[in-house]
């Protein structure tokens, strides 16, 4: 996959949705990056379980709290 890329802010600029990439537009991987703690999360395969499916579109609530996504795998709650 390619390095992940800056996708949305909070609505105070402090948390980022950072997002990896395939070949053809299809997203691998989000990660949460707390800009003024220097720390980064990953927000998909919590608990080590892998995405069965796509992931085709994340966003960022304006709180930072929240990330929204849509998906076709069954495994994410």
């Amino acid at each position: 996959h390619q390095p992940a890329s800056p996708r949305g802010l909070s609505g105070d600029g402090t948390i980022a949705l950072l997002v990896a990439m395939r070949q053809g537009a299809v997203v691998e991987d989000l990660f949460i990056r707390d800009i003024p703690a220097g720390t980064t999360t990953r927000v998909l395969g919590h608990g080590g379980a892998e995405p069965n499916g796509r992931i085709d579109y994340a966003a960022i609530s304006r709180d930072g709290r929240y990330v929204l996504f849509n998906s076709t795998a069954s495994n994410l709650v």
